[in-house]
């Protein structure tokens, strides 16, 4: 009876530890949801109080099936996704790597690379990074596609950009563009990824150098296999912080349409299509590590 009591106790302990987290989800997760639902389905007698009456899946129908920009944004965006989600883990897994060695200055070097999370949550370092570079460049007199690398790109010389040509300056400055968004996505899966290396026992790679393994073979032996739960979760940060960026161009396209043009009930439709999309993605991901831990377990 004591052990079923102190079970019990630790039960509603627990229960009460997460209780905060289960009112924040209904409050402001289910319950949003549940009403964006029933708006997407519905049209609008008044914004106050959201009047309205059931009209069926007509919005779904129009934009999965009837328009013809919808669709081609969503292919866009989660392709766009595909390829940043993957450069940003790895670029955040080799950094955390460097940074985890025993080398003088760590703890600075720590600290610059979590600063640009640090200054991007404020409103002034947005406004920086979501500015282009025609004042920078000057005019577009020399070519350069500056609408398409623009968001706060690290900046060469103009001076340089025109001795390369309008050509081989759209190359640089596109390939400079990917390298500062990924650095920008970076200081919280760096951050994941040291707690993750932090926490493998030191004996294990002791062990390993005794039987004379090299540092390759300690990495996808020991290193990889150990983090592998840090992996997933930073994955999935990262294609949840993608997917809600606002320079996203459904999330874009979602506010214009619903505070611009007053279409509350299809920015919800394209909401919750948006959602769909998000929710399968994570739901592939999460069945490709059970797959992955399941064949290494055998």
């Amino acid at each position: 009876m004591k052990s079923v009591s102190f079970k019990r106790r630790q039960a509603i302990q627990g229960l009460i530890l997460v209780s905060p987290w289960i009112i924040g989800t209904i409050l402001f997760f289910l319950y949003p949801a549940y009403e964006t639902f029933a708006l997407s389905v519905s049209e609008l007698d008044s914004i106050k109080g959201l009047q309205k009456h059931y009209l069926g899946f007509n919005y779904y129908r129009n934009i999965l099936f009837e328009s013809i920009a919808y669709v081609p944004m969503y292919q866009r965006v989660f392709k766009e996704m595909l390829i940043r989600t993957p450069l940003v883990v790895i670029f955040s897994l080799f950094i955390a790597i460097l940074l985890n060695l025993d080398i003088k200055g760590r703890g600075v070097l720590r600290s610059l690379f979590v600063l640009p999370f640090l200054l991007g949550s404020g409103f002034i370092m947005q406004q920086i990074m979501n500015q282009g570079l025609q004042d920078e460049m000057g005019d577009t007199a020399m070519g350069t596609d500056t609408t398409s690398i623009s968001r706060g790109t690290i900046l060469i010389p103009r001076e340089v950009l025109w001795y390369l040509g309008p050509k081989v300056a759209n190359l640089v400055m596109q390939f400079l563009s990917r390298i500062t968004e990924v650095l920008w996505k970076c200081p919280v899966p760096i951050i994941l990824f040291l707690g993750g290396l932090q926490s493998i026992s030191g004996s294990l790679y002791e062990s390993a150098k005794v039987d004379g393994a090299t540092q390759w073979e300690m990495f996808w032996k020991i290193t990889l296999p150990m983090i592998g739960d840090i992996i997933l979760v930073a994955i999935i940060y990262t294609l949840i912080d993608m997917f809600t960026e606002s320079t996203n161009s459904v999330m874009a396209n979602i506010h214009s349409m619903a505070f611009k043009s007053t279409r509350f009930e299809y920015a919800a439709a394209l909401a919750c299509i948006y959602i769909v999309i998000i929710l399968v993605l994570i739901g592939v991901i999460f069945g490709i590590a059970a797959l992955i831990s399941k064949s290494n377990n055998k």
